[in-house]
């Protein structure tokens, strides 16, 4: 979002003679799109006219355009769109030949100018009626193009910044503000296709080859890495602000590249600027004479047939890999993505509309602007999971007979009686599928060792499997259960082999990780193999890396058993505080980790790092089992470093060390297997120290926490499969149990991935921030504006990524309503002052069937109705004034959705049928 004067910086580069810093013949600044056009403004942009149209004002007469509430208010010029070619083109374009230079502006212009079309037709709104809830088409946007050829610091970079001015035409005729929510949740799209149209600008005019297609770029091949990182020395200075600020975030980024943004320096002669380029140029081996060479004929890019896209992307492996639904935006993306050679934004959009037109690509909400689909394959998987699941609950599966689970029961008298009635419904209920819900700290593991004990009395055989291997040894170990990893399991499948025991159970944990098409698998396994499926875990957690929902979806369904008791943290407020931020309720849980000093703040990340390793350093010299978690595996090399470090200035590691596979071993260093291998009996998580160098000096010996002793060979080493064990994922620490955790937060870090880090210590967690500033991007980006550092905290722990099933939001799209969209965006949400929302009647009479007569229950309604009414204007003003809540209001619709809460807990079993109202509208 453009500050109020920031016009000039453009109007000086383009009317101030710095014409060194455009290419041959480039235009100074040019008018772009329909808004302008309908205007009358065309051509080089003249700089009172584009004074005019930031002000809002005509550029003819200067009177103003915009009427009523759209002129009150207006702190904002506009919006700057960047298009930034990537570093290769622009080495190929400002140090080519002429010919070859002119070529290269021509692709980058076309490309801009079909992303910004791309923007006009699929992103430009304007918002009506009350509040501005209703949005409606605008009729183009008002921009002007600047083109610029260097980076803040010098080196070369093609890139244009489109101004568009706060200012668009509605159907009316009326002008006013665009939505500019739609454009910043389109922008990621947009800068794909300029991608994809410049590839293929560029095949067709110079036959240019192209590497791998990465998050929507590619370089051409010509380029090698150490040539595309000397030139890209800007990246690595807003790299190093975003480390400095502890943020790895797309938002953190653009706030990373304003912090850092200086001005450029106007007086360097664009001949010596050419010039220097040249020279570090040469150095790197490209040359004239090479770059000459890279410009050949150009040819039609090449792109896959239809059908063999479609599939690629409405298959297992596409677009529902990782997620359940989709949109049009992400079939953009996976079609910008899967043609190497590029296309025009014209052609993707085609090929797009013939993906979502395919049989088996479903849409789950048709009255939606913003329809949501899945694929036909998916859908048919989940509703098979659950209605074969739900069909199998009379199976008489594995029942061991009341005498042996009572058995199992009386030989473990410390089992509470919610772990007792979980023992009894697993192995007493005969279901062929069963769930068990457990939260962190809840004692699952026992409950599944009495169980095993009843099930193996009555002659069943058990065995287990999970995600991970550490996991799977883990459940061996606490549950004395046989146990292998998920991916092994199913290999021994595919060979054919019989995996489950006949009327035998096979206990799956961490269950909630698994994606859908995998507990589908296990299932079908189980049904072949005559064997019954335990699922165990927690969707509050770490959630899956595949698409899912299904453990959700089941346990609801299945009316699973859950633990609610927290038999982990010692301290009383730290268990209360771990169930609120588990229920969605981030703001009361960080609020009473700050009361309790459990929350340290620094100026930088690595300031955050260091305070954190002396503080796990320090409880390591007491004895205590502490470990530090971190969510981004980068974090995670840091933290290790840094500990290593500091082992070995304070004695901790002895001898002589051992340089292999780009790391440092020495006696007394604790080291974690990246990888697993079968025949070293190592599993991928297996912890250990290292005790010894092996004789053939490039070996080492490690003792695991398990206490078993081995030895690594130099080729496990030498493929970098050893790292260093100080710290480790969330991902991995799932399942843990230490004394003491420490956890690195920061702008990536969501409500799962929290609650599973600051749930792993015994005796205490602590949670490492860095202090954010008040600096502001842009008020359609809220999670870029930067506050304070426990702020930041509880708006990422807001975020919540925990999946759901397609068949669930196709449920809900007769009822209006769609995950993760505002109110204000839903149909039918025309809010009134003294009326209560429309679109929520289908819910009310939903809870309205599932209660009786009694006044009591009928009171039950009215206090619902109140507060979800309540809930749901305060989230459509947010949504109007484009900002984010502020801790009174935080704390104050937090309250409002716990009388939500109420009354639905109060109304069981509507709980138990129903989803979270809070989840329902968006929270």
């Amino acid at each position: 979002m453009l500050g109020a004067g920031s016009e000039r910086y453009y109007l000086r580069t383009a009317f101030d003679a710095i014409d060194e810093y455009y290419v041959r013949g480039e235009e100074r600044g040019y008018w772009m799109g329909n808004g302008a056009a309908s205007l009358g403004l065309s051509g080089e942009v003249a700089a009172e006219d584009l004074h005019a149209v930031l002000e809002g004002r005509s550029p003819f007469d200067g009177e103003s355009m915009l009427a009523g509430s759209a002129s009150k208010g207006r702190s904002r010029p506009g919006f700057d769109l960047t298009f930034s070619a990537p570093k290769g083109v622009s080495l190929l374009g400002l140090l080519g030949e002429p010919a070859t230079a002119k070529e290269v502006i021509a692709a980058h212009s076309s490309a801009v100018a079909q992303a910004l079309g791309y923007l006009e037709r699929d992103a430009t709104f304007v918002r009506r009626g009350h509040a501005g809830v209703r949005k409606e088409p605008g009729q183009g946007l008002v921009g002007a193009g600047f083109m610029h050829v260097t980076s803040r610091l010098g080196d070369p970079q093609l890139h244009t910044h489109v101004l568009v001015a706060n200012l668009v035409q509605s159907a009316d005729g009326n002008w006013s503000a665009p939505d500019g929510r739609s454009l910043y949740h389109h922008s990621r799209t947009a800068g794909f296709l300029y991608q994809a149209a410049l590839r293929a600008e560029l095949t067709q005019r110079l036959g240019l080859e192209w590497g791998p297609v990465r998050q929507g770029l590619s370089e051409p091949v010509a380029f090698g890495p150490e040539v595309l990182r000397h030139f890209s020395r800007r990246r690595a200075e807003i790299e190093t602000a975003m480390e400095d600020a502890g943020s790895t975030s797309a938002q953190a980024a653009q706030l990373a590249v304003f912090q850092t943004r200086a001005p450029k320096d106007h007086s360097v002669e664009r001949s010596v600027l050419v010039a220097s380029w040249r020279l570090r140029a040469e150095g790197l081996g490209v040359d004239r004479q090479y770059l000459r060479s890279l410009a050949g004929p150009g040819h039609e890019p090449e792109v896959r047939p239809m059908r063999a896209l479609s599939a690629e992307l409405l298959g297992p492996d596409g677009l529902t890999l990782h997620a359940s639904t989709f949109g049009r935006q992400e079939v953009l993306r996976g079609l910008a993505e899967a043609v190497p050679e590029g296309a025009s934004v014209g052609a993707v959009e085609a090929m797009a509309a013939q993906v979502l037109s395919d049989e088996r690509a479903v849409q789950l909400r048709a009255d939606s602007r913003e329809p949501r689909w899945s694929t036909a394959e998916l859908m048919g998987t989940e509703r098979a999971l659950i209605s074969s699941a739900v069909a199998a609950r009379s199976a008489g599966r594995a029942v061991p007979g009341k005498a042996n689970i009572a058995l199992a029961l009386a030989g473990r008298a410390g089992l509470a009686d919610e772990q007792i009635a979980a023992v009894q419904r697993l192995t007493g209920g005969g279901e062929g599928l069963s769930v068990l819900v457990g939260p962190a700290g809840t004692g699952k593991t026992f409950v599944l060792d009495a169980a095993r004990a009843a099930w193996e009395a009555g002659g069943h055989k058990v065995v287990g499997t999970a995600l991970a291997g550490r996991t799977a040894a883990a459940l061996a170990e606490a549950a004395g259960v046989p146990s292998f990893t998920l991916a092994r399991l199913f290999v021994d499948a595919e060979r054919g082999e019989r995996v489950l025991p006949a009327d035998g159970v096979l206990l799956v944990d961490e269950a909630a990780m698994v994606g859908t098409r995998s507990l589908s698998r296990l299932w079908a396994l189980a049904q072949r193999d005559g064997a019954k499926l335990v699922l165990v875990g927690d969707h509050h957690q770490v959630p899956e890396i595949e698409a899912g929902g299904a453990f959700k979806a089941l346990a609801t369904a299945l009316d699973a058993p859950e633990l609610r008791t927290n038999r982990r943290q010692a301290e009383a407020w730290e268990r209360e505080a771990l169930a609120e931020l588990r229920s969605g309720h981030p703001a009361r849980a960080v609020e009473a980790y700050v009361e309790h000093g459990r929350v340290v703040s620094a100026k930088t990340a690595p300031e955050a790092r260091l305070a954190m390793v002396s503080d796990w350093a320090a409880a390591r010299a007491t004895g205590d089992d502490a470990v530090m978690f971190a969510l981004a595996r980068t974090d995670v090399e840091a933290l290790n470093r840094l500990a290593r470090a500091l082992a070995k200035e304070g004695g901790r590691l002895a001898g002589p060390e051992l340089d292999i596979g780009g790391r440092a071993y020495a006696v007394g260093d604790d080291v974690v297997a990246l990888r697993p291998d079968r025949r070293l009996g190592l599993l991928n998580g297996t912890r250990a120290t290292v005790t010894g160098l092996g004789t053939d000096g490039r070996s080492l010996s490690v003792l695991t926490q398990s206490g078993q002793a081995m030895e690594i060979p130099a080729s496990y080493l030498e493929e970098g499969h050893l790292g260093w064990g100080y710290a480790t994922t969330l991902h991995k620490g799932q399942g843990s149990t230490v004394d003491r955790a420490f956890v690195l937060g920061g702008d990536g870090l969501y409500r799962e991935a929290g609650y599973t880090g600051l749930s792993r210590g015994r005796a205490s967690n602590d949670i490492y921030l860095v202090e954010g500033g008040s600096f502001e991007v842009d008020s359609h980006a809220p999670e870029i504006s930067r506050r304070d550092a426990v702020a930041d905290l509880s708006a990422s722990l807001s975020r919540s990524r925990a999946h759901e099933l397609a068949t669930e939001a196709s449920s809900e799209a007769g009822m209006g309503h769609g995950p993760g969209r505002s109110l204000s965006e839903r149909p039918g949400s025309e809010l009134a002052e003294a009326e209560p929302v429309a679109g929520h009647s289908a819910d009310r009479e939903a809870l309205a069937s599932m209660l009786g007569p009694e006044p009591q229950e009928r009171a039950l309604l009215r206090r619902w109705e109140r507060a979800r009414t309540a809930v749901e204007r305060h989230l459509a003003r947010q949504d109007a004034n484009g900002r984010s809540l502020s801790a009174d209001e935080g704390r104050w619709l937090a309250l409002e959705r716990r009388e939500v809460e109420r009354a639905i807990d109060m109304a069981s079993p509507a709980r138990a049928r129903e989803r979270s109202i809070g989840e329902d509208i968006g929270l």
